[in-house]
């Protein structure tokens, strides 16, 4: 039987970090796989999000070693490609550390784990990890003009259609993904955004009651049937629909939500054999993101 905890879109909330490693040692699990969206967001988020690696979390990641948990992490749509390199220094120090992305990771009892953080196109500026999910796609209304993070600043994206159709599509990195695995029965994914039709990435707000999930991701599990399928993205979609979980074929999919301060959502996992038990729970946690 292995064990861990899972949870998402966190955001700079340094208590959360602390009570998920604190409730892995207490329950004796050594792996956390964090979704996505790890970094703070808001004014400032350059200089923010350097700050947040190179202290709170090379510390935390740190304290992870310390007690013997290993973190498994990745970027989400509001964490900018530009502090990659603080990330990869923290990686390149702390053993116990891994970026869900580089590729699939082993785990025993056959099992493998793998992330993919680029999420179909939003209406929210910042674009490092936009991607259109298959070529069919049609990109949202924009709320704000979008934009490219750098070394030291954002640049506009004039042609955000033209931007879009460069880059590889959801659909053909899921299927490269798919192709680097031997076997993918046992296998984990870790996609920030949820795929569509399933209850997982409904939205509320000024666009609520919206399904804005990946009909590309949802195409890729059901070819390959994994074991499990992790997300994120859509803070409020459990609230909005009252589904935190969901199959399709034999692949389990959740998405836990994050309610966000003083209330923390997170997921035990629990795998034996071909059998997956989820317990999602809600913790009272102190402090709140910067």
């Amino acid at each position: 039987m292995l064990r861990f905890l899972y949870v998402t879109d966190l955001h700079g909330w340094e208590a959360a970090y602390e009570a998920v490693l604190d409730a892995a040692v207490a329950r004796g699990i050594p792996y956390i796989v964090n979704g996505g969206d790890m970094l703070p967001k808001g004014s400032g988020i350059l200089k923010a999000q350097k700050r947040f690696i190179q202290g709170f979390l090379r510390a935390h990641v740190a304290r992870c070693q310390a007690t013997g948990v290993r973190f498994y992490g990745m970027f989400g749509n509001d964490d900018l490609a530009s502090r990659l390199p603080y990330w990869r220094e923290v990686l390149a120090e702390h053993p116990c550390a891994a970026d869900l992305t580089a590729g699939w990771h082993e785990w025993p009892e056959g099992l493998r784990l793998r992330g993919v953080n680029h999420v179909p196109d939003h209406p929210f500026g910042i674009k490092d990890w936009s991607v259109m999910d298959t070529r069919a796609f049609t990109p949202p209304a924009q709320w704000s003009a979008p934009i490219l993070s750098g070394p030291e600043g954002f640049e506009k994206i004039p042609d955000l259609h033209a931007f879009l159709a460069g880059r590889p599509t959801l659909a053909e990195r899921l299927a490269a993904a798919g192709r680097e695995a031997p076997e993918l029965s046992r296998a984990i994914l870790v996609s920030h955004c949820p795929p569509a039709g399933l209850g997982l990435a409904v939205t509320g707000g000024l666009t609520g009651g919206r399904d804005v999930g990946s009909v590309a991701l949802r195409g890729w599990i059901e070819r390959w049937q994994p074991l499990l399928t992790l997300h994120g993205h859509i803070h409020e979609s459990p609230e909005m629909t009252g589904v935190h979980t969901a199959t399709l074929g034999r692949t389990l999919c959740h998405q836990p939500g994050q309610r966000g301060a003083p209330e923390l959502t997170l997921s035990m996992v629990e795998i034996a054999g071909e059998a997956v038990r989820i317990e999602r729970e809600v913790l009272a946690v102190a402090g709140s993101p910067d």
